[in-house]
């Protein structure tokens, strides 16, 4: 089973008869013996919430950082601006990503014929790299931003050339 696979039976200090003795859980028994595409039809309800967590939590960080972005209109400092405006979508990637990982481990997958499990852990994985691959070069852009700020106060043009430099430096050694 995967790492983080879900057990299908009632734990031993649990009584499954417990969803018994309310009238509205009476039938809750059912799902951990029905199956749906090899699979528990728990199982199936569960990564399917998780799934919509996923697309929702998207929503939720771009909600999150719109609100930031509100909120920080009238200060001086511009490097939280381009901060809020870089960095939702990579993060919202990441979080989304994270979630589906969860449900891909609880479904269990089928192996056979073909290892679907490995196949979408694989995907998955990929996909968390590149997004905090994504998140970590918009932070370098951040980063980049605020030198450039700076570099623009001093006489001297030496770190205005430093900072391009730099900044395609770390995202040369990130990407690495």
């Amino acid at each position: 089973p995967p790492p983080f696979a879900l057990s299908t039976r009632f734990p031993s200090t649990m009584d499954p008869d417990i969803f018994n003795q309310f009238g509205m859980f009476a039938d809750l028994n059912v799902f951990n013996d029905q199956i749906l595409w090899g699979v528990s039809t728990w199982r199936v309800v569960a990564a399917f919430f998780i799934i919509f967590l996923g697309f929702l939590s998207r929503k939720v960080i771009a909600s999150t950082f719109s609100i930031l972005a509100k909120r920080s209109r009238g200060n001086h400092w511009k490097w939280d601006d381009e901060a809020i405006n870089l960095l939702p979508a990579p993060l919202a990637l990441v979080a989304q990503v994270l979630l589906w990982r969860v449900a891909a481990a609880g479904i269990q997958l089928p192996t056979e014929p073909v290892n679907v499990s490995e196949l979408v852990g694989k995907g998955l994985e990929v996909a968390l790299i590149v997004g905090i691959v994504w998140t970590l070069f918009r932070v370098i852009d951040v980063v980049a931003l605020i030198a450039e700020r700076a570099s623009d106060t001093t006489k001297t043009r030496v770190d205005d050339q430093i900072v391009p430099l730099m900044r395609k430096t770390l995202k040369v050694f990130v990407a690495v």
